[in-house]
């Protein structure tokens, strides 16, 4: 059984804490496991991204958090950092900060925080319109996402965040995580038309949300990853994590049969102006080019993603290895030596070759 790290290790907060950006995890996860595992965490590192064309060294002088501080991340104090950020980016680059301060758990038990800027390497967003229609899952699905919500908050926390993709839906190492998926697999199987209609028309976006994480759980189908892929362009950053995180593990699944995604919706979401958008695209087009390496795919995204590539391979702590995959296979560099590079640190020869490669 194959089993592979969920995307985006441990706890997640944007903003007030409550946006995921780990690829599996779901909309309001922290939220809805009662709060954060202990009052403060240290900072272990700060990330940019949508910077090419600014001072980044001025913008890092100014920033009033460094590596080192600890932070609060629990009531309502994150906010106020939060608010600090945003008015010295203001005053720095001119322009407000590309979306909130995102924060995800580092590796070493402290938090890593994401700033974005909007400098060239970012584009404003221009996803979809919320729908307008009143449907709902009703109790049973929204039962099981909340449940698996709660259990996979726990598991993370407790260090476990295996899950075996081979069947082209998550199921995770932790027996109890695991439970309530083989639950949310026999639900959503005989239910897509249903779910799809949900993730489409819903106005209420907890409802979409939940909605793209348990179609990930239905059949394979041509209309399952359509409607996900449209679903890429929501207007909400929670409906987006949990429709590409589904996208993701029906690539890395594959089955001998690849799966057929727009990469336009892609390209958007890795000049966003939301970092985990740019996290949870890396990982499905790593997917998407793995085996069989898609050379049109990496050809187009040599024309028109190098930027937001480069600047997320610049982040470390497991963050950059997505990016670091992508820019390896378009430099052309053999899958088994860009693994090896990749565990190495290797960053600049793998970004040196893709540029060389876009020339």
């Amino acid at each position: 059984m194959r089993m592979r790290l969920r995307v985006w290790l441990g706890m997640v907060a944007v903003l007030a804490g409550v946006v995921p950006a780990r690829a599996a995890m779901p909309a309001g996860v922290v939220g809805a496991a009662g709060g954060y595992a202990r009052d403060s965490y240290r900072v272990a590192h700060i990330y940019y991204y949508g910077y090419e064309g600014m001072d980044l060294a001025k913008v890092k002088a100014a920033l009033p958090l460094k590596v080192g501080d600890e932070v609060t991340l629990g009531n309502g104090e994150w906010e106020q950092v939060e608010k600090q950020i945003r008015a010295t980016v203001l005053r720095v680059t001119g322009k407000p900060p590309s979306g909130g301060a995102g924060v995800c758990c580092s590796a070493d038990g402290g938090v890593d925080v994401f700033v974005g800027l909007q400098g060239q390497s970012y584009r404003a967003e221009t996803w979809r319109a919320a729908p307008t229609g009143n449907l709902h899952l009703g109790h049973g699905g929204m039962r099981l996402y909340d449940e698996w919500v709660k259990a996979f908050t726990k598991a993370v926390e407790s260090g476990d965040s295996l899950e075996d993709d081979s069947k082209g839906y998550a199921l995770n190492h932790d027996a109890a995580v695991r439970a309530i998926e083989v639950q949310m697999r026999a639900w959503a199987a005989n239910r897509e038309p249903e779910i799809i209609a949900v993730l489409t028309h819903a106005k209420d976006a907890r409802q979409r949300a939940a909605a793209a994480e348990l179609l990930g759980y239905a059949d394979r189908s041509r209309e399952q990853i359509q409607a996900l892929t449209n679903a890429a362009e929501d207007e909400s950053a929670d409906v987006r994590n949990n429709a590409v995180r589904a996208l993701g593990v029906l690539a890395a699944a594959g089955r001998g049969v690849p799966i057929e995604v727009n990469l336009k919706p892609l390209v958007d979401l890795l000049y966003s102006g939301t970092w985990t958008d740019r996290n949870k695209a890396s990982w499905l087009i790593a997917n998407l080019t793995d085996g069989q390496r898609d050379t049109k795919m990496l050809a187009q995204l040599r024309k028109t993603a190098m930027p937001p590539l480069v600047e997320g391979a610049q982040w470390d702590a497991g963050h950059a290895d997505f990016f670091l995959t992508i820019l390896g296979r378009i430099g052309g560099i053999p899958e088994k030596k860009l693994d090896g590079m990749i565990a190495a640190g290797d960053s600049g020869e793998i970004i040196a070759a893709a540029e060389a490669a876009k020339e």
